[in-house]
């Protein structure tokens, strides 16, 4: 609950903690993904992103990045997704590359909220600035529909953004509204 928190106000802090569901398959991590990112601000849910996408796509959107099967991503490039991923828990952080066509360096901010969900142990870096959940088996229960928390949240998120910016987020709030009248 509290990373569903953090992510709607993410934008106002400096240093943000990662969420790692963690267990054998079938134990709930990618419905576990699939709640949270149903009740988190901008959230995108992935599986098996490539590295050159995810500097991207965090620059683009600053979304809260849910990455499903990071075991099967942290293998394959390893060492470069690791650099990126690590270089997104700080706001004043970057994470810097060269363009191979005019080899200038590019710049991303890579800060956003990350959810992982995999098999295995994240490298020491990543488990370090890391929430653990590991999750077992158990028998799945229906969940209702999220939009009248969604919409909660999205209030509370515009009362504080007031008090502490002095500017609302009417635009999020006129999008979730509009998908309360459609559903």
């Amino acid at each position: 609950a509290s990373f569903i928190v953090l992510a709607w106000g993410h934008d106002m802090l400096h240093i943000l903690p990662y969420l790692h569901f963690i267990g054998q398959p079938g134990s709930g991590k990618t419905r576990a993904c699939e709640v949270v990112s149903s009740l988190c601000y901008r959230s995108l849910n992935t599986v098996s992103i490539s590295t050159a996408a995810i500097p991207r796509i965090i620059e683009k959107y600053h979304p809260t990045l849910i990455m499903d099967e990071f075991s099967s991503f942290n293998q394959q490039d390893t060492s470069e997704s690791i650099k990126i991923v690590n270089s997104g828990y700080r706001k004043d952080t970057k994470y810097v590359r060269i363009n191979m066509e005019t080899l200038e360096p590019e710049t991303f901010d890579t800060f956003c909220p990350k959810l992982m969900a995999g098999l295995e142990n994240l490298v020491q870096t990543l488990e370090s600035r890391t929430v653990r959940i590991n999750m077992y088996k158990r028998r799945m229960k229906p969940v209702k529909e999220n939009h009248v928390l969604r919409m909660h949240l999205l209030h509370w998120l515009s009362s504080v953004r007031i008090s502490i910016i002095g500017k609302p987020i009417q635009d999020e709030v006129d999008a979730v509204t509009s998908s309360l009248v459609d559903s």
